[in-house]
């Protein structure tokens, strides 16, 4: 594993952006060592099996917070 690999788990500002696979938007992975801001959205057990079942790699900010489950207030 290269250290740039490396450096990007620690630090995803590194990191290459990528293309949304669902509406192909250009975005930054937010995953390290520390989290993600994905892992900050609540989806429902059969969205995530949906998920993976469609694509292969992340969904950027705005497609996974439309399949989010709202909490309300």
């Amino acid at each position: 594993m290269s250290l740039k690999k490396i450096a990007s788990y620690i630090s995803p500002t590194l990191r290459e952006p990528e293309k949304c696979e669902a509406c192909n938007q250009i975005f930054s992975c937010g995953a390290s060592l520390f989290g993600c801001w994905c892992s900050k959205l609540k989806l429902s057990k059969e969205t995530l099996e949906m998920l993976k079942s469609q694509y292969k790699k992340c969904l950027c900010p705005t497609c996974l917070e439309k399949l989010s489950i709202k909490n309300p207030n």
